[in-house]
């Protein structure tokens, strides 16, 4: 998950990762390949072969089926009829709208249609999904659902999702990059911070888990902070190997708390 408030350069990341900006200084390897040599015919057989794209806006033809939406990638290509067939029956089934290749946009919900955008970039099987705000247009539930799928889905691909949603990313992310003035400021993986259940102790119940020595963002303890205040369960703040006895409630954390 790439996080942080607008205008941080979160879009911006996700673009040069897919080739669609050039970046000025450093470098991104794909394989283990430096790409400071690549033409842009190397930056588009990246994308073509490696990468799926889902954005915040769905960019379906309205008047083309769900199924005629998917297979367009393919078409492209020019991939074989019944090889297209076959893939975009797989991809529906995958998302879930088997039931809807013969209908158009306009007759399905906005939740379906970013089913039917995450298809298209699947219907490739791509290595690497980068999603641009791919719930900013849903409702929350709605939004639940496509995160849900998305973390599916990063079984068996690299998922790169880029959202303002904090709670989201903390929630779906193996991997958390928050971002500030284009520069990164906070750098986390899962077993660093996660929700989770303590089973030492019954006096215990939902602990948050901070990463040992790291100073923390003031987006990320707004974040905690919106938890503890927003549950009744007892939230403690892991700063050591093991827990007091002596903890009875939680108190905010401080923007300069390290841990």
């Amino acid at each position: 998950m790439i996080t942080g408030k607008s205008g941080s350069g979160k879009s911006t990341l996700l673009n040069i990762l897919g080739g669609l900006e050039t970046y000025d200084e450093g470098d991104i390897l794909i394989n283990n390949k430096s790409t400071k040599t690549f033409k842009k015919y190397d930056w588009d057989a990246f994308r073509n072969q490696y990468v799926g794209y889902v954005y915040q806006e769905y960019y379906l033809i309205e008047d083309m089926t769900i199924a005629e939406n998917v297979a367009i990638a393919l078409k492209l290509q020019n991939y074989s009829e019944d090889d297209i067939n076959e893939r975009v029956k797989h991809v529906l089934e995958l998302v879930g709208l088997q039931d809807y290749s013969d209908h158009k946009p306009t007759e399905i919900s906005g939740g379906q249609a970013q089913r039917v955008a995450i298809a298209r970039a699947l219907v490739k099987n791509p290595r690497l999904i980068l999603a641009d705000e791919p719930t900013g247009n849903l409702d929350s539930e709605t939004g639940k659902a496509i995160l849900e799928l998305l973390k599916e889905l990063s079984k068996e691909r690299l998922v790169v999702m880029v959202t303002h949603d904090l709670e989201f990313a903390y929630k779906y992310g193996d991997r958390v990059i928050e971002l500030k003035d284009g520069e990164i400021i906070y750098d986390t993986y899962e077993d660093d911070l996660a929700t989770n259940i303590y089973e030492g102790n019954e006096d215990f119940t939902n602990v948050i888990r901070l990463p040992k020595g790291k100073k923390l963002s003031s987006y990320l303890v707004n974040y905690i902070n919106k938890l503890i205040s927003e549950n009744d369960d007892i939230y403690f703040l892991h700063l050591g190997e093991t827990p007091p006895t002596n903890l009875d409630t939680p108190s905010m954390v401080e923007k300069t708390v390290t841990p």
